[in-house]
């Protein structure tokens, strides 16, 4: 019920922030609320463990109110068999969420992406995030935007020597992939010679590359897209290619983690309803809630971003979190015991 609610109001903040880009293109009301509607998957993915806390609050508070709680350990219910039926509902919520994670929600978002671009470009470019960046040896290419069938807009390169001394920079407006290499389409080039800069300008040249489709697309994929399997084998090419794979690791991280989070998630409500939150109403236990889910949210997110700043690692970036609320779960228990 819980995640219902939560479901419904970021469907309406999600709404809401796309009605600025209503009329661009055929992006019009209709499929504003396909979009909303497609994002909400991922979104309620990343929402389950407050889903889990608020949840928990709302059912054992009810209990609490009406002395429930204190009839049930008073005919010798211990507080471990209490938690533990918490923690068997949440196992129901777990396997929805990796439902969810594996089969829903990376499809969602890409779709959704795939209709926005869709609706405002007048093409499909779900597998587009923004700038992508495609390595190629000692060469290093900026892609703005790729389309369909292997067109791509904004394409600039630059190629180093093994010491970093750079050798040209070049920029084509538009480029198509071919069987063996790109062929560039009004291309510029500068060649850092020892004494001076060339430019050379070119309306169509064909550079060989092995660089296809396929692999335009793998580094154009967000890791949101990805099951668990496809970030893993994502994971592995970049690490044998030499190419950093820090946003696809903390993200495997977080999916592997789920069920750990959810349950220590239920768990971090037994030391509410039994202790400083026993005797208070429902709307108070829930502010108290949600105060700490977002707490863990804000939290998860801090660490997957400054983990890079940090050095923590993928793992740690993604594990801290749910390391720091078991601490203070297992904490909040043994006071109350």
């Amino acid at each position: 019920m819980v995640l219902a609610v939560l479901m419904a109001v970021i469907f309406f903040v999600n709404f809401l922030s796309q009605l600025d880009d209503i009329g661009k293109g055929g992006f019009g009301l209709l499929r504003v609320i396909a979009y909303a509607g497609l994002q909400l998957p991922q979104i309620t993915y990343e929402i389950l463990p407050i889903a889990a806390l608020l949840g928990t609050l709302i059912g054992w508070g009810n209990l609490a109110n009406t002395r429930e709680l204190i009839a049930m350990r008073a005919v010798g219910f211990s507080l471990p068999r209490l938690s533990a039926s918490a923690v068997m509902a949440g196992i129901v919520l777990i396997l929805g969420g990796i439902l969810l994670g594996e089969y829903v929600a990376p499809r969602s978002a890409a779709l959704a992406q795939d209709l926005k671009a869709s609706a405002v470009g007048g093409e499909k470019t779900g597998k587009v995030r923004g700038t992508t960046w495609v390595r190629d040896g000692m060469r290093f290419i900026q892609l703005e935007k790729i389309h369909e069938k292997g067109l791509l807009t904004g394409v600039t390169i630059h190629e180093f020597q093994p010491d970093g001394q750079l050798v040209f920079s070049g920029r084509a407006e538009q480029a198509r992939i071919e069987s063996g290499g790109w062929r560039l389409l009004e291309f510029v080039q500068s060649r850092f010679l020892a004494d001076q800069i060339q430019v050379i300008h070119e309306a169509e040249r064909f550079w060989p590359t092995q660089i296809s489709t396929d692999l335009v697309d793998l580094f154009a994929i967000t890791p949101d897209m990805l099951t668990t399997v496809e970030l893993h084998e994502h994971i592995e090419f970049f690490r044998g290619n030499g190419l950093q794979s820090v946003d696809y690791e903390v993200m495997f991280w977080r999916r592997v983690s789920l069920p750990a989070t959810l349950l220590v998630m239920i768990l971090l409500a037994v030391p509410f309803v039994f202790g400083p939150l026993r005797q208070v109403g429902a709307w108070q236990r829930m502010a108290g809630g949600i105060a700490v889910g977002l707490a863990y949210y804000l939290l998860a997110a801090s660490f997957s971003s400054a983990g890079k700043l940090w050095a923590l690692g993928p793992a740690w970036s993604a594990l801290l979190p749910t390391l720091l609320v078991a601490v203070a779960a297992s904490w909040g228990i043994r006071r109350i015991r």
